[in-house]
């Protein structure tokens, strides 16, 4: 079942990204057509950028934690990633100069992307034979990730570290578009529990508790239908226990419904 602040959450995060898409699709718009674009507009473009790409992982992230898939990977996406745009978008507009602080700031942000990356992986439901290509996967994703960051803090320009980092990129990609074959190959090998296919959602929890409320309005005014229709004439006449007479006259009228 999906909790309240979970489809908040995914709600709160494709808000942003509509909202982020649509200002950065007008300022690209107006810059084409008036011809003038200052660095205010630019800072708001990349603002709008950074919302963007967190939103992304967010949603990713977000889809990954609903389906209760490894809950820690997608915290970790999820926090990394507001931090990161948080951090973004202070030295966007305060023009922090700092080569420690960018560098802090990519770290948490590559690191935020990988995290969201693997939990949309993470998605897939395979079957035994190829639960491998998870943890290759996972392999793949954190060590691109770190060569990135090993290589930007030490400032490594050898062509060795980029030769290792596109052997990882490489696999990396391969891996993220064989998971989704197998995930489908997989199908009638892994049954997926009825806790989360047939979960329902907040909304039809609400509808189901309106219908029975409706219901049971409609039985207390039955109630009180039978009682006044049977109570003083049975009992004025000496006709039986009035309580039997009751019983006996309401059970009769709900079968009819």
């Amino acid at each position: 079942m999906q909790s309240h602040s979970q489809i908040s959450l995914k709600k709160w995060f494709l808000y942003a990204l509509i909202c982020s898409v649509a200002v950065s699709a007008l300022l690209g718009m107006l810059a084409i057509l008036i011809g003038d674009f200052g660095e205010i507009e630019v800072r708001v473009l990349l603002t709008s950028l950074t919302i963007s790409g967190a939103s992304l992982c967010g949603l990713s992230s977000g889809a990954a934690l609903e389906a209760k898939r490894a809950r820690g990977l997608p915290v970790c996406g999820i926090g990394l990633a507001v931090v990161a745009a948080v951090i973004v978008i202070f030295g966007i507009w305060t023009e922090v100069q700092s080569d420690e602080f960018w560098k802090t700031t990519l770290t948490i942000a590559v690191f935020a992307a990988a995290c969201s990356h693997m939990a949309l992986l993470l998605l897939a439901r395979l079957a035994p034979r190829y639960a491998w290509s998870l943890w290759a996967a996972t392999a793949a994703v954190f060590g691109v990730a770190v060569i990135v960051t090993v290589m930007m803090w030490a400032e490594v320009h050898e062509e060795t570290m980029f030769r290792f980092l596109g052997v990882a990129a490489i696999l990396d990609g391969a891996i993220t578009i064989l998971i989704p074959i197998f995930h489908r190959l997989s199908r009638g090998d892994v049954e997926i529990p009825a806790s989360v296919a047939d979960a329902p959602t907040l909304s039809e929890i609400d509808r189901e508790i309106s219908q029975l409320r409706s219901r049971l309005e409609d039985l207390e005014q039955l109630r009180v239908k039978v009682t006044s229709s049977w109570w003083e004439p049975n009992c004025c006449h000496g006709q039986g226990n009035p309580d039997t007479i009751l019983l006996q006259n309401a059970t009769g009228l709900s079968s009819g419904l």
